[in-house]
């Protein structure tokens, strides 16, 4: 038995994260890529009446751009790619369609 209980801690913390870990990748999967691809596909096909640039306004760009920053500086852009970028991502799709409905 472990004597440190922030071992014990730490080790019920991992085996909880290496759980959840697949379902949740699952699921950002399902809520990043779905609504990017039917964005891009109704930008390219003209149901959106924005500039074609705007398909770069997505959580998928915006998270490789956090990959990038993180590989780049891994102290100051540890959280990067899962928690902000994805988020900015989201908040640029609904930009894009701001853009539509003004247009």
């Amino acid at each position: 038995m472990k004597t440190n209980q922030f071992e014990l801690a730490d080790d019920v913390l991992e085996g909880l994260y290496a759980a959840i870990k697949i379902p949740f990748f699952l699921l950002y999967l399902i809520l990043a890529f779905v609504p990017t691809t039917c964005m891009i596909i109704a930008i390219f096909n003209g149901f959106l009446d924005v500039p074609k640039w705007m398909v770069l306004m997505n959580p998928i760009v915006t998270t490789i751009i956090g990959w990038i920053l993180r590989a780049v500086n891994k102290d100051v852009f540890y959280d990067m790619p899962a928690i902000i970028m994805s988020n900015v991502g989201v908040v640029l799709m609904c930009v894009v369609s701001v853009v539509n409905i003004l247009g």
